[in-house]
């Protein structure tokens, strides 16, 4: 005779996996974003790991690009990515190779 415990267990199991299959992961659902061309404030607080009244504070200093449709602001995806590679900070070898690029171009006058 078969065990309604078990039975009942490995019913649980299989409406367990069923639900985890349909409900999508934190991951999945942060990934979402980075194929969308347009993103909530949500969305780019995910993307950039800001919090939302940091993303506020730049809108309104107009440092970070947005638009705004009725109460709600925007963000194109292309003009953040471009943002942030405006902000990248040159290596010690970039430096130094443009040093030395400087001082072949422009050599002491004695």
């Amino acid at each position: 005779m078969e065990n309604p415990f078990e039975s009942i267990i490995e019913r649980l199991d299989r409406i367990e996996k069923l639900l985890v299959s349909l409900v999508p992961t934190e991951a999945a659902m942060t990934n979402a974003h980075f194929n969308k061309e347009i993103l909530t404030l949500k969305e780019l607080c995910s993307y950039l790991e800001l919090s939302a009244s940091h993303v506020y504070k730049l809108t309104s200093q107009n440092e970070i690009p947005f638009t705004k449709r009725s109460k709600r602001i925007y963000f194109v995806k292309k003009d953040i990515d471009d943002w942030l590679k405006k902000y990248r900070q040159t290596t010690k070898d970039e430096i130094e190779t443009m040093a030395a690029n400087y001082t072949i171009r422009n050599p002491l006058k004695w």
